[in-house]
């Protein structure tokens, strides 16, 4: 399955961490697409594999921290054009809010680094609008639970 320059939508998941100090687990991406940017983590289905477990998989090759998802949040589309105008990434991706414990992240696999944050210390970063909708929408119902 070629990611760049797809004959389809890529299935993928990502994630809204929070700690047992509601501090948010951030990424910032070491590769393309969006690579140096900040969001949060998460990557791609492998086939065979349920979408709880890619979740799972995917936060603890990024950042070593173990999660357990508690709801979905929503899904979105994520596509990225080149300077010709043809879509050189599309992701369909199934955002996930998951609870963690508060150990210390490490940056690996698809990310540079990895950090836990306040909400209002997320507001800093400059994150797509996309994911920081994701963000305020995992917050509310991290709070609801």
């Amino acid at each position: 399955m070629k990611r760049e320059y797809p004959d389809h939508p890529i299935a993928a998941v990502a994630a809204v961490v929070f700690n047992n100090q509601n501090k948010l687990l951030l990424v910032r991406r070491g590769k393309e697409p969006g690579k140096g940017s900040w969001g949060i983590p998460g990557g791609v289905v492998e086939l065979g594999e349920n979408l709880e477990d890619a979740v799972k998989r995917e936060i603890q090759e990024e950042t070593g921290i173990d999660v357990e998802p508690t709801d979905v949040i929503t899904v979105v589309n994520r596509i990225f054009n080149d300077d010709e105008g043809r879509i050189q990434f599309h992701y369909i991706i199934v955002e996930y809010l998951c609870r963690s414990a508060n150990r210390i992240p490490k940056a690996s696999d698809d990310v540079d680094r990895a950090l836990w944050v306040s909400i209002e210390e997320a507001k800093t970063f400059a994150l797509p609008p996309i994911t920081r909708e994701v963000i305020e929408k995992g917050w509310r119902l991290f709070q609801s639970v």
